[in-house]
């Protein structure tokens, strides 16, 4: 029997160049959201707007309807690269966000990812420190490259999820306070990004995966709130995208299972999927 477990991290951001307005991103991805009642559970990922400290208030009457539905989670998103910073100047800016983030939404967060998915051990230490209990930042095997410059080269060793040892990216413990869940990447070093890979590459990807002998596999896709208002010029395409690979996972495997970053951590921890 084929099993394939699935997460998908939506990197929730308002500071690219489709939007004037820094918080415009926000309220329209949600809305979609919330329209179309989406139920494939994924992690939201959020990025406070930048010099908007009220951002995650005006956020809060779609996070909470979202929530209703309970199938989102919510996580934390931070922008600039974090990896070029020091521990200290990391602590300060993580848990400033953290607690304005926990302020504004009632709840803290679980779950993170880092901005350009640059973090290092550091980072894993301030957030171990906070209570986030998931990252979703490693792209195993790729360097990649910030817009300030910084550059991360992660290791090829871990492609499924693994608990870091130690505050260590490279160290693997049989458990741990961080669930690390990489994002996962096609033959040619691509990002299994739902946005910008071809649909056609993301499809033979997972058709050559459920040919494997592997009997679980595991799939961590990603994307950009704004690629799915607007890929193509056409707000329901990147949505549509979705489906058709939920469709497709669904068709090469016996048994698809999607997570959010949190539930996945529960069940890997052996507690009870919420």
């Amino acid at each position: 029997m084929r099993r394939i477990e699935v997460i998908v991290t939506v990197h929730v951001e308002s500071h690219n160049k489709f939007f004037s307005d820094l918080h415009l991103g926000h309220i329209k991805f949600f809305e979609l959201l919330l329209k179309k009642e989406c139920k494939v559970p994924m992690t939201l990922l959020i990025e406070r707007s930048k010099d908007v400290s009220s951002c995650y208030a005006d956020d809060k009457p779609f996070i909470d309807e979202i929530r209703k539905q309970n199938i989102m989670e919510v996580g934390l998103h931070i922008h600039p690269a974090l990896s070029r910073y020091t521990y200290d100047e990391q602590k300060q800016r993580i848990t400033d966000e953290h607690n304005l983030f926990t302020d504004a939404f009632g709840f803290a967060p679980k779950s993170f990812s880092g901005g350009h998915w640059c973090i290092n051990n550091d980072t894993v230490k301030v957030i171990s420190e906070l209570g986030i209990v998931t990252d979703a930042s490693v792209v195993p095997g790729c360097t990649v490259a910030a817009h300030n410059g910084t550059i991360v080269k992660y290791s090829d060793k871990f492609i499924k999820p693994y608990w870091i040892c130690d505050n260590n990216l490279s160290k693997e413990a049989p458990i741990s306070n961080i669930l690390e869940l990489p994002v996962s990447v096609v033959e040619d070093g691509q990002l299994v990004d739902i946005g910008r890979a071809e649909t056609k590459v993301i499809l033979d990807a997972l058709y050559k995966m459920s040919l494997s002998n592997l009997v679980s596999s595991y799939l961590h896709m990603t994307f950009h709130s704004y690629d799915l208002l607007f890929a193509n010029g056409k707000h329901n395409y990147m949505y549509d995208k979705i489906l058709l690979i939920a469709d497709s996972l669904r068709y090469c495997f016996d048994e698809v299972n999607f997570y959010t970053c949190y539930n996945y951590y529960l069940l890997k921890k052996g507690g009870k999927r919420t």
